[in-house]
């Protein structure tokens, strides 16, 4: 269903030849691996050269590359952006983030904001139940305390995407609650820094009770921002900060795609997929 899904929305992007003007995209990454056989068959892992060839996309045609949280404050400050706009973002804290995507980064001055699972500082060897349920080849590693502080030290961004990585979507809100609180103190207080975004894992932009219940805690919790699941690019008009949309890059992607969704090409399926995941939330499927 997956498959077929991804092939839908890949075609209508291609279909559809208008797209937005002036796009703001928050590009969503996770792995990104040397050439192998493993790292072929799990989806959410692109290739160094992959990646490189992308950043050398965004370096070439003069897109402007901001943190995440400088693109909140900007919207928030009414400060109108006027030109084609990327962010990029890392979920779970992979050690590959460190060894092969920073150094791509800093090739062309780019900064990015990394989501990292906030048990990991604790236990480097703690596997998250999804890693488990869905291994491809060796365990992967996470990032250590001193190598995240090594990407503060640069310029980038650390947030959190939550305590252990469970599937929030079906936990109780006193789990919920917790997840995104501790996470945020236990990164505060292992890197010296503030915390102000958080990434929901698997995601919940179409279920509205726990969507308010994050939210609330959110601003409780002096979170400025939250991606909540939500496919597609950001609305200055209409701009939620507790609910940022963002365009996921799979391993799958060719230059082609990627360019698509750089250049806002993929509105129309971020629109059926929005639908087709209020359907999925409305059948409980």
């Amino acid at each position: 269903m997956y498959k077929l899904l991804k092939k839908i929305i890949d075609l209508t992007s291609r279909i559809n030849i208008f797209g937005i003007r002036e796009p703001i995209v928050v590009l969503n990454y996770h792995s990104i691996n040397v050439a192998s056989a493993d790292a072929k068959e799990y989806e959410w892992t692109v290739q160094k050269n992959q990646f490189e060839r992308q950043m050398q996309y965004l370096f070439d045609n003069n897109i402007n590359v901001i943190l995440l949280n400088d693109l909140v404050n900007k919207i928030l400050q009414k400060k109108i952006i006027s030109k084609p706009t990327v962010c990029i973002t890392f979920d779970d804290g992979f050690s590959d983030n460190f060894i092969n995507a920073a150094p791509v980064l800093e090739k062309y001055n780019y900064r990015a904001s990394f989501f990292i699972v906030a048990n990991s500082l604790l236990d480097e060897d703690s596997y998250p139940e999804w890693i488990n349920q869905n291994k491809v080849g060796e365990l992967p590693s996470f990032m250590n305390v001193d190598q995240i502080k090594k990407l503060c030290v640069n310029g980038h961004e650390i947030g959190s995407h939550s305590l252990t990585h469970k599937d929030l979507s079906v936990a109780k809100v006193s789990l919920l609650t917790k997840e995104l609180i501790e996470s945020k103190k236990i990164i505060e207080k292992s890197l010296s820094i503030d915390c102000f975004g958080f990434v929901m894992p698997f995601g919940i932009s179409e279920n509205h009770d726990k969507k308010n219940i994050v939210n609330n805690a959110c601003a409780k919790n002096r979170y400025i921002y939250s991606c909540l699941g939500k496919y597609g690019y950001v609305d200055q008009t209409r701009f939620d900060a507790y609910n940022i949309p963002r365009i996921p890059i799979y391993g799958s992607d060719n230059i082609n795609s990627f360019i698509l969704k750089v250049n806002g090409k993929y509105n129309f399926a971020s629109i059926f997929y929005q639908f087709w995941k209020k359907i999925r939330y409305f059948l409980k499927i």
